[in-house]
């Protein structure tokens, strides 16, 4: 299996995860010091903050369908950067949902167990 078809593979697991309303779940795919940097938002460090962060503003908030696009993955020793995309339903006015659609830049970390771990993330919406 090609790193891109693994980081796709986990990638996929943990959006079925967030689809799930499972923060803990979400965390789980991440390092303990992983860091998120959300657009317009404080970053965000350790699972911990990351799956109450997850929880509050991804699963409370209502986004649904989120599906993680892996466009580019570039192995580097215990390390994968990865260029992708996302789309997710999230609210909009009046009660009814949009879809967007954002790009972005994440590594992935190997453990010791052999398995992918998200590290580092961030994303931001297209124009």
């Amino acid at each position: 299996m090609s790193i891109k078809e693994v980081i796709e593979a986990r990638s996929s697991q943990l959006a079925e995860a967030s689809n799930a309303g499972d923060a803990e779940r979400v965390s789980q795919f991440c390092t303990e010091d992983a860091l998120l940097m959300p657009p317009s938002s404080p970053q965000v460090q350790g699972r911990a903050a990351i799956k109450d962060y997850w929880q509050s503003s991804i699963i409370d908030f209502g986004v649904s369908d989120l599906i993680l696009r892996c466009h580019e993955a570039t192995e580097v020793e215990d390390m994968t950067i990865v260029v992708g995309s996302l789309s997710c339903s999230v609210p909009a006015e009046g009660g009814s949902r949009t879809t967007i659609v954002e790009k972005y830049l994440a590594i992935w970390k190997k453990s010791d167990d052999g398995d992918w771990y998200l590290h580092r993330d961030s994303w931001n919406p297209d124009a």
